[in-house]
């Protein structure tokens, strides 16, 4: 048994993997004793099971079925065999299993085969597929088989190889879904146009609520069919993510018009982004006015103190947003002690250190104290106690985990409380 690996904890998570260096009756072996209840090394059940490079023959397949009920996710890294479509069948019609990863090269025929037969009656809730989506063909039977399949709600087809025909089957199944809340599409060498159909394929559905794009090809026809999935009446989409796009510079003023008509996007990340004065003083202007994005991602996108200072002069008219990143670019100054004076809203503003003025921690403290509710009589005298504690309990866990002097600077729970209390007087 000495050759047999249990790898615990994979990503930092509990997990029991069969490699390729063990044979077919080790494998079958180490199944066959495995403990009723496995615990991995923080005390917590394990329920995935990865198979790294296993050569899937009959006997190894059918013990690993018998097994099943014991995992709640499955992975496959780079398996292979005759039988691993037996597997995949029994996989998706077993109740346990709500996850299932599929990691290697293209799928052969008879696994795309038991993806169809099987998706469309199977217990997962998430799919990831890490594979070659080259033939049309076999794009669409997977594809019809996960619109046949409500009860996946996460599609993950990042670093995905997909051929422009494949481009058009997704767009055509995406236009049709009805189930699907998250996708992902990271890494997958999406040219600009395709990044368009992908989003105008979305603009009717009204199931999608998380969608990146990241580390991909976007451009203006990109950023142009985003603005009009934005303006969209059914689109439901809360978070959408063009992080790290090549080369980088997106056009914000499209943009802008979307999210100036948009009700429901909560969260957009623009990590690496090349962004002109003219696009960010139009973009700036638009948060001004729209009251649901409540998170927002600048950070390492070269702005230096000119592009950046046209955001931060806003700040005191923004009236949804709740979370700012801007670390990693080239502001040079320390920001004003005034710069979220009358914002009650703003309770992250992530900047480095040195940048940070104390007056601004103080103001962002007293909003995660829910400055807002005081500044509109919305607070029930009832509700003061809870006011107090979270206030209290908010202090007592940055003076536990950062120093003083970084989170307060000389600012007490006392003085939070006082302010409060006082109404809004910044």
């Amino acid at each position: 048994m000495n050759e047999l690996d249990y790898r615990r904890s994979m990503e930092a998570r509990n997990s029991v993997t069969l490699n390729s260096n063990m044979d077919s009756f080790d494998l079958i072996n180490l199944l066959r004793n495995l403990p009723k209840d496995i615990v991995g090394e923080d005390n917590e059940k394990c329920e995935i099971l990865t198979l790294h490079r296993v050569d899937l023959d009959y006997n190894t397949v059918y013990e690993i079925i018998d097994q099943l009920f014991r995992w709640s996710q499955v992975e496959f890294d780079d398996s292979s065999g005759h039988h691993m479509y037996a597997l995949l069948n029994a996989i998706l019609k077993h109740e346990n299993i709500k996850h299932l990863s599929i990691i290697g090269d293209e799928l052969d025929p008879d696994s795309v085969e038991a993806m169809k037969e099987g998706l469309c009656s199977c217990y997962l809730h998430e799919l990831v597929l890490f594979i070659e989506l080259t033939r049309e063909a076999a794009t669409s039977i997977i594809l019809e088989g996960i619109n046949n399949a409500p009860s996946i709600l996460k599609l993950d087809l990042s670093q995905c190889e997909i051929s422009p025909d494949s481009i058009e089957v997704i767009c055509q199944a995406l236009e049709t879904n009805e189930s699907l809340v998250s996708l992902n599409l990271e890494n997958c060498r999406l040219q600009d146009d395709e990044i368009a159909e992908i989003l105008l394929s979305l603009q009717d559905n009204q199931s999608l609520q998380h969608l990146s794009l990241a580390m991909n090809y976007a451009e203006d026809e990109a950023m142009n069919a985003a603005s009009r999935l934005l303006q969209s009446p059914t689109s439901r989409l809360k978070s959408l993510n063009l992080a790290q796009q090549n080369p980088g510079t997106l056009d914000l003023l499209s943009l802008s018009a979307g999210l100036r008509e948009n009700k429901k996007l909560q969260r957009l990340d623009l990590y690496e982004s090349f962004v002109d004065k003219q696009h960010m003083a139009a973009f700036a202007e638009v948060l001004t006015v729209n009251t649901t994005l409540r998170e927002l991602n600048f950070e390492n996108c070269g702005l230096k103190d000119s592009i950046l200072s046209l955001l931060l002069v806003q700040l005191k008219r923004f009236t949804g947003l709740q979370k700012l990143y801007i670390k990693k670019n080239e502001l040079s100054k320390q920001l004003d002690p005034s710069t979220i004076r009358g914002n009650f809203m703003l309770q992250v503003l992530d900047v480095e250190d040195r940048l940070m003025h104390p007056q601004v921690y103080i103001d962002l403290a007293l909003n995660r104290g829910g400055r807002q509710y005081l500044d509109q009589n919305m607070l029930p005298m009832g509700l003061w106690p809870t006011l107090f504690e979270r206030v209290n309990r908010y202090f007592q866990e940055t003076s536990d985990d950062q120093a003083p002097s970084r989170c307060h600077h000389g600012f007490s729970s006392a003085d939070a409380l006082f302010y409060l209390i006082k109404g809004s007087v910044f």
